[in-house]
C-alpha cells in the first residue's frame, strides 16, 4: 500500500469514526466518554492522514 493511499484510507476511518459517533449520540444516546474518546481516535487517525500527504507531497518536490 503506498503512502497516498494510507493516508485516505486514515482520513477515511477518522470520518467514519466521527459521523457514526455523532449519529450514535443524537439517536442511541452513547455516553459521553465513549464519544470523547472516540473522537480523539478519529482526530489521530485524521491528523496522521494528512501528515502522510504533507510529507509524500514534500518528498515529491524533492525528487
Amino acid at each position: 500500500m503506498n503512502r497516498i493511499n494510507r493516508a485516505l484510507l486514515l482520513n477515511t476511518i477518522g470520518l467514519l469514526i466521527t459521523s457514526s459517533i455523532l449519529i450514535g449520540q443524537r439517536y442511541m444516546d452513547i455516553p459521553d466518554s465513549i464519544a470523547i474518546v472516540a473522537c480523539c481516535i478519529a482526530l489521530v487517525c485524521i491528523v496522521a492522514g494528512i501528515i502522510i500527504s504533507i510529507r509524500t507531497i514534500i518528498k515529491k518536490r524533492e525528487e
